[in-house]
């Protein structure tokens, strides 16, 4: 049966029934297929690669805001797609190269794009490296999350990908980063710290949230409060997220004692700090925006500006 003899209501029936990763994979048999298949809307958000030590794998994610985790797979440096739908059942799609020199990852994401993108809506675009070695180069990344990695090369990373809108350096940097770092520039950052005071990256920082990952000693909690109501960090800032305190302590409440609380309206006050779209695609996949409620409120009266502050059991 030759699909594309149909007319397009048939066509585009015909195309509702199958999951976006069957639109992907038809897609890839042939330009005129995928040609009629843009001429309709899709609900795919955005996609993830995940360079490993020897393959790509890549993911959808679609209207119902998960992952779709099928098995496609692309072995480094290589000519063809592996979808895989068990262990014993394996696909492989041989895609021809259009460019000379460009990495298979690179044209796969644009072919992706180029099906799923419309002009009114740009797909979002996450890229996970589990070493650097093996990262192949691609277009248009909003999100990345990356391991430890020589300055220059963490440097040269962030300035090869202009639309990055969000960084997690998930694992220590074993040198501080200098002040004219681009890192801090960027409008989101995610750094774990062990050894290293998140204050350190905090006073750089000239983007809007930043969150921290690791362990920080209550004391540093302390001192950033302070910081702050003296007007010591960029005014950029609206958002710091600390996920773990050393060894688990809990915040005790003497440490809001020392501050004047001020009083908020709570009837007037959101139920959720206010993410735009992209931060809120971004930071949180669209599912754990951070709740007001148990927040106090603070006064920063240099700067004229007040901090909800929320500590959880951690």
């Amino acid at each position: 049966m030759n699909l594309l003899k149909f007319p397009l209501l048939v066509q585009h029936r015909v195309y509702q029934e199958l999951s976006i990763i069957e639109l992907f994979i038809l897609s890839l048999t042939s330009r005129r297929v995928k040609t009629f298949i843009k001429l309709f809307k899709w609900e795919v958000h955005g996609v993830l690669f995940s360079f490993m030590k020897k393959e790509v794998y890549f993911f959808f994610q679609d209207s119902n805001e998960l992952w779709q985790r099928n098995k496609f797979q692309i072995p480094l440096d290589a000519n063809f797609v592996c979808y895989r739908e068990d262990e014993t059942d394996v696909f492989y799609y041989h895609f021809k190269r259009k460019k000379f020199g460009s990495t298979l990852a690179l044209e796969i994401q644009q072919h992706i794009f180029d099906l799923f993108s419309t002009a009114s809506k740009q797909l979002k675009l996450i890229v996970f490296i589990e070493n650097i070695q093996s990262y192949r180069w691609i277009s248009s990344v909003g999100r990345a999350s990356i391991p430890s990695m020589r300055m220059v090369a963490l440097e040269k990373f962030v300035k090869r990908h202009p639309t990055l809108k969000y960084l997690i350096l998930r694992e220590e940097m074993p040198y501080y980063l200098p002040p004219t770092s681009s890192i801090f520039s960027l409008r989101n950052l995610n750094v774990y710290v062990c050894e290293k005071s998140f204050l350190y990256y905090l006073q750089y920082f000239r983007g809007t949230h930043a969150v921290f990952e690791g362990s920080v000693p209550i004391v540093q909690v302390h001192e950033f409060i302070e910081k702050w109501i003296d007007g010591n960090y960029y005014e950029n800032l609206k958002l710091v997220h600390i996920t773990k305190t050393l060894r688990g302590e809990k915040f005790p409440q003497e440490l809001l004692d020392r501050y004047q609380v001020k009083k908020q309206d709570r009837s007037k006050t959101p139920k959720f700090f206010s993410y735009n779209e992209e931060d809120l695609y971004y930071l949180s996949d669209q599912t754990n925006q951070i709740a007001f409620n148990g927040s106090v409120f603070i006064e920063n009266k240099k700067n004229d500006k007040v901090a909800s502050i929320q500590f959880t059991s951690k």
